[in-house]
């Protein structure tokens, strides 16, 4: 159901208000932040107050008083004798029973839950920041108040430095959904519960690959280089195992960061926007045009298993994906698709919290209700649907993303179609794995 929502200004600041007051201040004695990223969120108090319903009062027509007709001040409720009429005693015979195989057969409804009981700056922020372990998000939560405090912030307050894990080859930072430039510009026209999502919306940089050429690129009539299979995110794949960016596989990389940034402008520029709206829309995008499902890269599995240079992934259990190494780009392209079904679990669930209920696809709505709005959950059941041979669920298995073009409405805007052909999240695809930590 989509829900009309105020101007911008009238939003943030009511937004402001109500999440100030279900959500005490960290630096209060009352006050708890989250117990992994750090955000500080709505005590359980107040969001079980926001689950209670009202007690319903009784009608009008069940509180009249008795009766006083005599003015005697004494209510009474009179009796009036019925004559009884003679009823001949007929036999019925009792209803036959049910067995247990017709109970069963009986239609049950289906389960429902109510996502408006959750909180949304904290299920946005989750998003951003789930691909963000150890050292990462350290320096993410530690910049985080200096950009929220600042109006014009610098580019060294939004980004983070190259870190390298035990699990991994070389060092990376962190890719901003929201491009580091439009953070840096826009902040002073963002309330702070704005720019805080806007900021925590990150992805691992090595899990950001993509093939070439591909339709979901070639569709905005953007320019593509077809000259390398596989490109990547810089420096998430590298034709060379050492630190830096050396050999990184960037081909079309100046080119879908250009245009995630113009997507976002058409969202950001909707006076109707909603609080968290750019920063769901910076994780459709990202899905869209820096990930490849897996059903796309492997149309290039041969093309690679030829290549006579190697191709390195930045995780340490992987490595060459290279000629011979099937099993390398095989595990590469399978940590790629959990991560990016992840990405759309999580979005969903940010999409049906915001009431954007029509752009969210069907399988994705019946997972996350069975979870109760937990995503972990959502994609353990996802996962068992998929090891299932007798699964019901139609799964996506297209050879590239299925959402068409981002730039042309708001995502405000494409909530409002009553009846959309198209949504900007796809339907959901099979998995290998239900969960990957970084």
């Amino acid at each position: 159901m989509n829900i009309d929502r105020p101007s911008t200004n009238e939003s943030t600041l009511l937004r402001k208000r109500k999440y100030d007051e279900m959500t005490p201040s960290p630096m209060s004695m009352g006050g708890r932040s989250h117990p992994e990223y750090g955000f500080p969120m709505a005590s359980s108090e107040v969001l079980e107050k926001r689950r209670k319903l009202q007690p319903s009062r009784p009608t009008l027509s069940s509180m009249q008083p008795p009766r006083d007709d005599n003015g005697s001040g004494v209510s009474f409720t009179p009796f009036v004798l019925q004559p009884s009429v003679f009823q001949p005693f007929v036999f019925q015979p009792p209803p036959p029973q049910q067995s247990s195989t017709q109970l069963s057969l009986m239609p049950t409804p289906p389960p429902s839950f109510d996502f408006s009981s959750l909180d949304l700056k904290q299920s946005v922020n989750e998003t951003g920041l789930w691909q963000m372990g150890g050292e990462r998000l350290k320096s993410l939560k530690k910049q985080l108040p200096t950009f929220v405090k600042s109006k014009t912030p610098k580019s060294t307050d939004i980004r983070i430095k190259a870190i390298t894990q035990s699990t991994e080859n070389w060092g990376i930072s962190a890719d901003e959904n929201v491009r580091t430039e439009f953070q840096r510009t826009k902040r002073f026209k963002m309330g702070d519960d704005e720019a805080e999502t806007v900021f925590n919306q990150r992805s691992h940089q090595a899990t950001l690959i993509w093939k070439t050429d591909s339709p979901s690129l070639n569709q905005y009539g953007d320019k593509t280089d077809s000259s390398q299979p596989l490109s990547g995110h810089t420096p998430g794949i590298k034709t060379q195992n050492v630190g830096g960016t050396k050999g990184a596989l960037t081909k079309e990389h100046g080119t879908r960061d250009p245009r995630r940034e113009k997507i976002l402008a058409k969202t950001f520029d909707d006076p109707n926007r909603g609080e968290h709206d750019l920063s769901i829309m910076s994780k459709l995008a990202t899905i869209q045009l820096f990930m490849s499902p897996k059903e796309e890269l492997e149309t290039v599995k041969s093309t690679v298993g030829k290549s006579k240079t190697p191709i390195y992934s930045q995780f340490k259990d992987i490595g060459d994906i290279s000629g011979n190494n099937t099993g390398g780009f095989d595990k590469l392209v399978n940590r790629v698709q959990t991560v990016r079904e992840t990405d759309k679990m999580f979005t969903a669930k940010n999409l049906l919290i915001s009431g954007y209920d029509t752009l969210v696809p069907e399988t994705h709505k019946e997972l996350l209700v069975k979870a109760k709005g937990d995503v972990k959950e959502a994609m353990r059941l996802l996962h068992q649907e998929s090891s299932d041979s007798q699964s019901k669920v139609k799964f996506n298995t297209s050879t590239h993303s299925q959402v068409p073009r981002l730039d042309l409405k708001s995502l405000r805007e494409m909530s409002k179609d009553k009846n959309p052909t198209q949504t900007p999240l796809s339907p959901v695809r099979r998995i290998e794995d239900h969960n990957f930590n970084f």
